[in-house]
């Protein structure tokens, strides 16, 4: 028990979503699908990057054929610019797999905020869902990979407005906990309180709370902000909506 403890005060199992203990049997196929997860990986991003290079290809075709002057070009320029994110995201899920550490490197966390903000404001606006930005000024950089770290976030932005179908609220907010010198991120919004049953295996992976989600999402980024020396833990209450708290070591203190 005291190890247990031990394991929530370094950031490996959050208090208010730590895994019960789980019945052998039920580890043992845990854990073969991990495996089988890791024999799918390589062939799946394999074809999945075959296809990439068809789109990029063609889309190079495009902007070589669309005049700078065309509003079209736009398009292309766009096409190109998602499937490289795509094929950015395909490296990160084998680099998940092998349990690998990206390069890093000195990132303002505000910033890369701001360009989630960006890229998820028309699907909110679509959803009649409000974004919210409460972004605190003189914050430390961090020493982090930005790719691993925006689809960390993104996960987390993108599973709030799912569950917010008929409009709600999402603020992200960025404080400093100077009694523990750490950078706080906070993702509140205000869909349907998640079930109490449900908080210890949020992380886990292949538990999805929502039927239409892989069930990797969230322990994708527990695992990434894990890696990056972070922790993340939830609240969540009815009529009060969710949290999810973030906290990463600035570059100081990596």
């Amino acid at each position: 028990m005291a190890d247990s403890r031990q394991e929530r005060k370094r950031g490996k199992v959050p208090d208010e979503a730590a895994p019960n203990d789980t019945p052998p049997r039920d580890k043992l196929l845990q854990a073969d699908r991990l495996v089988a997860v890791g024999m799918l990986s390589r062939d799946v991003a394999h074809r999945l990057n075959s296809h990439l290079t068809g789109i990029l290809t063609y889309a190079h075709f495009l902007l070589d054929e669309i005049p700078e002057a065309d509003p079209k070009r736009e398009y292309a320029e766009t096409i190109l610019k998602e499937t490289n994110s795509c094929r950015d995201i395909i490296a990160q899920f084998q680099e998940f797999v092998r349990g690998g550490t990206a390069e890093i490197a000195i990132t303002d966390l505000n910033e890369v905020i701001e360009k989630l903000f960006f890229l998820l404001e028309r699907k909110a606006t679509m959803q009649s869902v409000k974004l919210v930005k409460k972004l605190g000024k003189g914050l430390p950089h961090l020493t982090l990979n930005v790719a691993q770290v925006r689809d960390a976030f993104w996960n987390l932005m993108t599973n709030a407005l799912e569950a917010m179908p008929k409009g709600g609220s999402l603020t992200i907010e960025t404080t400093m906990d100077k009694a523990n010198n750490l950078l706080v991120a906070e993702f509140t919004d205000s869909a349907p309180h998640i079930p109490q049953e449900d908080m210890p295996h949020l992380f886990e992976p292949f538990s999805a709370v929502r039927p239409q989600q892989a069930g990797l999402g969230l322990y994708s980024t527990y695992w990434i902000i894990n890696n990056l020396g972070g922790t993340i833990e939830v609240k969540s209450k009815p009529g009060r909506g969710n949290t999810f708290i973030i906290k990463l070591p600035p570059a100081d203190k990596v």
